[in-house]
Parts: structure tokens; sequence; C-alpha cells
């Protein structure tokens, strides 16, 4: 069992929590991680699944289901609509054929890298991991600094593009000293390729 997890409200001042918040109303925020004392993240069903909020909606309405759609159909309908207009609805296919290859591919790399073999679903530090990315990662498995997984769920409100300042500022605390850190996705999958 790993000793007492650190509070991000003893290895941050307030002020340096503010500074990562992208929103007005950063009081409720830190309000919330005060007096969770850990992390805005629920742990209450973690041992059963640690992304209950994402499924536990569904079964659904057909109303709730329709409306849940229409944004990602709207949004592939404008894609395709702006290319016609543009005179280039062929490119269209070039996102069905990444849908249909790489991306699925992608996708499953970067779950098996956020919460894939890591040590303790009760501990928040151990419960998923940031994966530090190369170029290449970057490009392809870890767009918008999606690989500071562990340091967003930390506190979800800090936006990507202040990911890597928000980790160096956990690294530098010591917060981050147990946590699941690794250093690329290499290492990642050859931990989750092991056998017993």
């Amino acid at each position: 069992m790993n000793p007492e997890p650190m509070k991000l409200t003893e290895a941050l001042s307030t002020e340096e929590l503010k500074s990562f918040l992208e929103y007005q109303d950063w009081r409720s925020t830190l309000s919330v991680v005060i007096s969770w004392g850990l992390v805005v993240f629920s742990f209450a069903l973690v041992d059963v699944f640690p992304n209950i909020g994402l499924v536990a909606p569904y079964p659904t309405t057909p109303t709730s289901l329709a409306r849940n759609l229409a944004g990602p159909i709207l949004v592939k309908s404008a894609m395709l609509l702006t290319l016609f207009l543009l005179g280039n609805p062929y490119l269209y296919l070039l996102w069905v054929g990444a849908y249909m290859t790489s991306f699925n591919l992608f996708l499953r790399i970067r779950a098996i890298a956020e919460h894939a073999c890591t040590p303790d679903s009760t501990d928040p530090l151990n419960s998923t991991r940031t994966t530090y990315a190369n170029a290449l990662a970057k490009l392809t498995v870890a767009p918008h600094n999606i690989n500071y997984h562990l340091d967003h769920h930390l506190l979800m409100r800090v936006p990507h593009y202040k990911l890597p300042k928000f980790h160096g500022a956990l690294k530098n605390s010591g917060m981050l000293d147990t946590a699941c850190v690794e250093p690329g996705y290499l290492a990642v999958l050859k931990k989750a390729a092991k056998t017993s």
C-alpha cells in the first residue's frame, strides 16, 4: 500500500492553482478541490469502473440518444458540406480512411496508456497515468497534450495548453514522486504486454 498521497492544496498554493485555471469561476473549483481534499475526481465507484460517469446514463431514451448523436452527425455533415463547397468533397474520404484504419489503433494505444496496468485504482495518483510524448506521439496518439492524463484527472479545469506547465509544477512540488508517470508510449505497451 502506498503512503497517503499528497493533496493538491499541499503541493501547490491557491495562487498557483488559480494560475492554471481558465474559467471565471476558479473559486468554485478551488473550493471543490479543498473540500474533497485531493482532486476534482469521484472515487465512489472507481473499484467498479473508473469512468462510470461516462456510461452511467445508458441505456437512455431515444430522444436523449438522438440529442447525444446530433453533435457528431452535424460536425461530420459540416465537414462534408464545406469540402463540397470548396470543390473537393472527395477529401472527406481521407477522414473516413483514417477513421477505419489508424484512428482506432491510436485510440486503443491511448486508452491503454491512460488507464491500463495502473497499480492502485483507489489512489488518484496511481489509477491513471501521464505518458511523456515525443513529436510522433503528439501527432498521432497524443494531440492537444492529452498525454498529461493524470494531471487532467487531478484538476480537470486546467485547459490542454496549460497541462505541461501544470505537470511541471506538480513534479517540482514532489506530488508526482510516487505517481504513475511513464517515459513514453512504447514503455506503456511493453508493460501492458508483460505476462505473469
